[in-house]
């Protein structure tokens, strides 16, 4: 399993986002800029952000992106869902639907308990925690000095 550019871009944007709001709506040309992502890529995350109501936009010239809701609200597991659906190693759903041998297959639980501990785990990390883990990240960097 791979996730795509879509989740993990979606995830730097919202960090992105968060890192630098204020009360003025972040631009989705800072943002490309910034996270060195298309201006065009930024804009179709950005709309996928806006249907999940992870984000606001707004229009004009004073118009862009702002969190719909505080970072402390906004799990890692809402951002990667919002681009990639729900997370899934396999597609197990207890039914013909996916896979013929579903009923009886002895793998299933398995399958399902990974599914699972990832949306768990993803669950677990929440915005302003990826806010504080950048912030010491740059801190850290910051005081690093070459002679």
């Amino acid at each position: 399993m791979k996730m795509s550019t879509k989740g993990r871009y979606a995830s730097r944007i919202m960090l992105y986002i968060a890192m630098h709001e204020t009360d003025k709506p972040i631009k989705k040309q800072d943002i490309a800029i910034s996270e060195n992502i298309s201006q065009d890529y930024v804009e179709q995350i950005l709309m996928m952000l806006k249907s999940a109501d992870l984000v606001h936009s707004y229009r004009g010239a004073k118009g862009g992106f702002m969190l719909a809701r505080s970072p402390e609200k906004i799990s890692l597991n809402d951002i990667i869902c919002s681009t990639e659906g729900p997370l899934k190693i396999a597609p197990c759903d207890g039914g013909k639907k996916n896979c013929n041998r579903a009923i009886l297959c002895a793998i299933k639980p398995i399958w399902t308990k990974a599914n699972d501990v990832l949306t768990d785990f993803f669950s677990s990390i929440t915005l302003d925690k990826l806010v504080t883990e950048a912030k010491k990240m740059l801190d850290s960097h910051i005081h690093m000095y070459e002679i």
